[in-house]
């Protein structure tokens, strides 16, 4: 039983980290001196449509 809920649990954690780190990927930051780097792999989230 627990082991079924740790296992939502982290899949639901994955699907959140893919979701903002697209979201991030996609945005820039509004301030001029800060802008963090993207973590190896993230450009592949870029959404080229926008």
């Amino acid at each position: 039983m627990r082991r079924k809920i740790v296992l939502k649990l982290a899949n639901l954690l994955g699907v959140v980290a893919i979701a903002i780190t697209s979201y991030s990927v996609n945005q820039t930051c509004m301030f001029w001196a800060y802008q963090p780097e993207l973590p190896k792999g993230a450009d592949k989230l870029k959404n080229e449509n926008i």
